[in-house]
């Protein structure tokens, strides 16, 4: 849902579909990943470092989009799931973060 920029004679309906689901992924994630604590005997989990990414590069894409309302609720809503209160939450999305931009950074830089 946060590729959706689909278009109709109502203008650009794509949008409203990505606002909601911004507020809707950020929360989910927390929940998802919770629930995964609390059944942390169970190997398969709800919330994967696969949906971390997925999430994470998805708000960042939003980040740099036109309409500077969906911007700043997808900043809003990374950097609440980055800093929540989730341990659990924070190393996936933090450590993928710093993996990919240390890759990027290496690829770019000849010395």
């Amino acid at each position: 849902a946060l590729g959706d920029y689909s278009v109709d004679n109502r203008g650009d309906v794509g949008s409203w579909v990505r606002e909601t689901a911004i507020i809707c992924s950020g929360k989910l994630a927390l929940l998802l990943s919770r629930k995964d604590e609390q059944d942390s005997s169970s190997d398969d989990k709800w919330f994967t470092e696969k949906n971390g990414i997925d999430l994470v590069c998805g708000l960042l894409k939003q980040c740099v989009e036109k309409i500077d309302k969906l911007k700043q609720l997808a900043g809003s809503v990374l950097a609440y799931l980055l800093y929540a209160n989730d341990s659990d939450l924070m190393k996936r999305c933090k450590a993928d973060i710093a993996l990919r931009s240390k890759q990027k950074i290496s690829k770019d830089i000849h010395y």
